[in-house]
């Protein structure tokens, strides 16, 4: 833990901003989710009712998204991708806490809080540092197409860190793929 927190002093200027997009994300899927309600209603009433059947296989989305950022890294403009990326996250989080809570209030703020947690926190972690590790790669990367910088020990450096958290993505969208719905069943009496 204290080695994720001298990471996270390193590197605060990324910290920051990404913890300030995510927020941002999130205040969007909250507006985005409240002014859309009626038309969602049919939604979270099938969702309510048929949650054991919903799929969570999120695995090929996860991988082709991380896996275009990586290649994309190299040429610089990876970066970007990984930060819609990353917005996108925070504002279906914050969708689905304007969704639940509007529908089923404070039992549904509660549940959408729980599923982020369980179901999206580990991933949200995983790409935090493959966040980071995107936006320096393509620093890197641009430094040496304008600058010229000798940047080869760096790049197998990043290149390792980044093979690392796409593996451990991969193995929890694995694990969500047969897991998820036994997670969310253990909070089905919010639903009701």
């Amino acid at each position: 833990m204290k080695q994720i927190a001298l990471y996270m002093q390193k590197k605060k200027y990324f910290v920051v901003f990404l913890l300030v997009l995510f927020l941002f994300s999130v205040l969007v899927g909250i507006a985005v989710g409240l002014s859309h309600v009626s038309v969602l209603e049919e939604d979270v009433l099938y969702f309510q009712e048929n949650f054991n059947f919903y799929s969570y296989h999120l695995f090929f989305f996860h991988f082709f998204v991380l896996v275009i950022s990586f290649f994309a890294s190299f040429l610089g403009v990876g970066g970007l991708i990984i930060l819609a990326f990353w917005f996108y996250e925070g504002m279906s989080c914050g969708f689905l806490l304007a969704i639940f809570s509007f529908f089923l209030g404070w039992k549904g703020l509660l549940f959408a809080f729980l599923f982020i947690i369980f179901i999206k926190g580990i991933n949200l972690f995983f790409s935090f540092f493959f966040t980071i590790k995107s936006l320096e790669m393509s620093k890197k990367m641009i430094g040496k197409y304008f600058f010229h910088y000798d940047v080869t020990k760096d790049i197998h450096k990043l290149a390792k860190a980044l093979c690392l958290l796409l593996f451990l993505f991969c193995i929890n969208d694995i694990f969500l793929t047969f897991l998820a719905p036994k997670i969310v069943m253990i909070f089905h009496f919010l639903l009701t």
